[in-house]
């Protein structure tokens, strides 16, 4: 077989499927190298991967063809191996194997909407549509039901649809720097998303659903325009990490002591004059960041979080600090060069680590983030 020429190859191994391909690979280095060739996939793609009964596509987009033939030679190349083709006990990965590795990445694509190509990858799980043109997410982005990981940041969305609630297999989620303004209650349906990022939108609100989700255990709101925390945070029973810097709160509500999961919680560069008696009661507290607030003053409560070991409180118009706090050697506390002039013999007590936090305020953008 040897002999034979790769044009000839190519023509009997088009009448295969996917799982006869796979198996061609463990033959030898030229079946290995034909069975991965590109145009094979594309063919598969379109009669094997795509289900045209469920959605109509005239002619597929050829950068999304491009896109799933690499997400699926990568995937085959990793669980395949080229090391071990002579491997008689390996077992041959089937088609939601491959998918499930794969890794459909079409960000940069200058997209505006989602190709409706994609509405038919039934098997996909891992999808980037990071830093496009979308302004609109369609409601029938329920039929990419085995999703597990969605990237849609750098977007110009503006608002959440009620269909993303219908990608029940989620377990990631960002929605960071898009123009978000609305994000829909029904995201509350997602029960097994762990990380949920709606960073840097303009966000006055945010459902109090959210905080309904089963499994989220990091939330990032930083950089929007929200004025209250819903009092359901105290709801949210594996909550770890909370940031909510960079917004326009003037209050907590007490309901967060409920939280008590949070380890990670930056309320920093909002406008909070007193934090509630049960806040805390956040006993898993390990970094805490609270500057750039207008506190006067910390709650000797503070010794409840008998794990923190991170206290961030620069620029704010603080007087004093607990007397427990003062001499904790397990905690490093950020001050700024202001707070140490205004009171340096209260602060001069301190026998933990004090460090002089110049806290800058940076607007600057990112050359990524540039949309």
């Amino acid at each position: 077989m040897d002999t034979v020429p790769n044009d000839v190859l190519l023509e009997i191994f088009s009448y295969l499927d996917s799982e006869d391909l796979q198996e061609c690979m463990l033959v030898n280095k030229k079946f290995e190298l034909c069975a991965k060739t590109s145009e094979l996939w594309d063919r598969l793609v379109k009669k094997t991967f795509v289900d045209y009964e469920k959605v109509a596509i005239d002619v597929p987009h050829p950068r999304v063809v491009h896109q799933i033939c690499t997400a699926i030679d990568d995937a085959i190349c990793f669980m395949v191996g080229r090391e071990n083709t002579e491997d008689e006990s390996m077992e041959i990965p089937t088609i939601n194997d491959i998918w499930t590795r794969a890794y459909l990445n079409l960000s940069h694509s200058e997209f505006v909407t989602l190709p409706k190509m994609l509405l038919a990858l039934q098997h996909l799980r891992n999808l980037s549509l990071r830093k496009n043109l979308m302004k609109t997410f369609p409601d029938d982005v329920g039929l990419l039901v085995n999703l597990t990981i969605i990237d849609l940041s750098l977007n110009r969305l503006k608002e959440i649809p009620r269909s993303i609630g219908l990608l029940a297999n989620l377990t990631y989620l960002d929605l960071s720097k898009n123009q978000i303004e609305k994000v829909s209650p029904a995201i509350g349906g997602l029960r097994l998303v762990e990380t949920l990022d709606l960073s840097e939108n303009m966000l006055t609100l945010i459902p109090s659903e959210i905080f309904g989700m089963e499994s989220l255990e990091c939330l990032f709101l930083c950089y929007n325009q929200l004025v209250v925390l819903p009092a359901e945070v105290g709801k949210a029973t594996k909550l770890k990490r909370l940031i909510v810097c960079d917004n326009h709160l003037t209050e907590i509500p007490r309901e967060i002591g409920l939280a008590t999961t949070i380890d990670d919680l930056d309320i920093s560069k909002n406008k909070i004059s007193t934090l509630p008696d049960e806040f805390w009661n956040l006993v898993n507290m390990e970094t805490l960041g609270l500057t750039s607030n207008n506190l006067p003053c910390i709650s000797s409560s503070i010794t409840k979080m008998s794990k923190l070991k991170q206290l961030f409180i620069a620029v704010n118009p603080l007087q004093y600090l607990p007397y427990e706090l003062c001499f904790s050697t397990e905690i490093d506390i950020y001050v700024d060069h202001e707070q140490i002039n205004r009171s340096l013999y209260r602060w001069g007590a301190i026998t933990g680590s004090l460090i002089i936090d110049d806290y800058q305020f940076d607007d600057s953008d990112d050359e990524d983030d540039e949309i």
